[in-house]
């Protein structure tokens, strides 16, 4: 049996492994994934999503770099 406790401010994804032996000094190993949800009423991150352009010599080019990010919570990006 295996109990595992998430820390009051994890969120995202904890991996770790663990080995198992038989009494004959046989190993094998296991690899455990949790997913960890934030509490609610959490303010999580905000989400950065890259922006690419492409731009010609000696010309200008706008990029409005917030629009395509978000924010889980739906809080404003500033």
């Amino acid at each position: 049996t295996l109990t595992y406790t998430a820390s009051p401010e994890a969120q995202g994804t904890d991996t770790f492994t663990y080995i198992v032996e038989d009494r004959l000094g046989k190993q094998a190993t296991g690899r455990i994934r949790v997913g960890v949800a934030p509490q609610p009423g959490s303010n999580q991150n905000p989400v950065a999503v890259q922006d690419i352009v492409q731009v010609r010599p000696d010309t200008k080019v706008s990029v409005a770099v917030l629009s395509n990010d978000i924010d889980p919570d739906g809080d404003d990006i500033l």
